[in-house]
């Protein structure tokens, strides 16, 4: 007997969903994650790319890998998560928004929107594979059916807000048409992690460049996924609460300020 549960320390959390359809109907989705893949390096122009590479490389991120995309590799599935609250080692750390397939046991897909938390002194020196490890994949607990997203996905639009000073401040903002298309994604899957069947798998999209040029830090973070065509939005809002803080120094000039 599954437990419902949004959150689960173990291997294979069952999350369970809210997928609206544009009629109006509500389902339920009961998914148990026996895959969760980080896709990276996502966008369509490769200026995009190099941006938000350049964002990281502003705080020490040392990257072994290409400095083009797509990547796309298997991470934890514990790290799954429809949490409105987590939990970090200190405050050098922040989200990335990023749209997210669900794909069930039949293979069915749907999509919500997700952020990629990421810690970010450990991004810088241990690089971002090992930092994705151990970064919790925050998700909507809100979902729709890609199936209706299809004729109209690139119009779709990923909205990310931080609250650095207490305030709520646009962060990230662009269409999901300047990332990689959910197939070729799906594709890249296949490729890069090895995986022939992506039945009960969990797949981030890839993100997009920041607005203010580099990291914004924050205690709490609201996702959104709008459509305009069907005139609907999927939000997430979660707190991020430090568990130890960390003595400064830090090891860049560019430290985050206290939470």
């Amino acid at each position: 007997m599954s437990k419902e549960i949004d959150f689960y320390g173990g291997t294979n959390p069952i999350l369970h969903f809210n997928v609206h359809t544009k009629q109006g109907k509500r389902l339920v989705l009961q998914l148990e994650v026996q895959h969760l893949i980080h896709g990276g390096r996502s966008g369509k122009d490769p200026e995009e790319v190099a941006k938000h590479v350049i964002d990281l490389e502003s705080y020490g991120v040392k990257h072994k890998y290409p400095p083009l995309g797509p990547v796309a590799f298997l991470l934890p599935t514990f790290n799954a998560t429809t949490s409105k609250r987590v939990e970090v080692y200190d405050n050098a750390n922040n989200a990335e928004v990023e749209y997210v397939l669900l794909v069930d046991d039949r293979g069915k897909i749907y999509v919500t929107v997700g952020s990629d938390h990421t810690d970010r002194e450990m991004e810088g020196s241990a690089g971002p594979p090992k930092a994705k490890l151990l970064a919790p994949k925050v998700m909507s607990s809100e979902a729709w059916l890609y199936e209706e997203l299809n004729d109209h996905w690139d119009e779709l639009v990923l909205r990310l807000y931080g609250y650095p000073s207490g305030s709520k401040e646009l962060y990230m903002e662009g269409k999901a048409g300047t990332l990689r298309h959910p197939d070729d994604l799906m594709q890249d899957t296949h490729a890069q992690a090895g995986l022939k069947d992506l039945k009960n798998s969990v797949i981030f999209g890839g993100t997009l460049p920041s607005l203010t040029g580099g990291f914004m830090w924050g205690s709490a973070w609201d996702l959104e996924l709008y459509d305009p065509v069907l005139t609907r939005t999927i939000s997430h809002h979660y707190e991020v609460e430090v568990v130890w803080h960390r003595v400064p120094p830090y090891p860049t000039k560019e430290r985050p300020p206290d939470m």
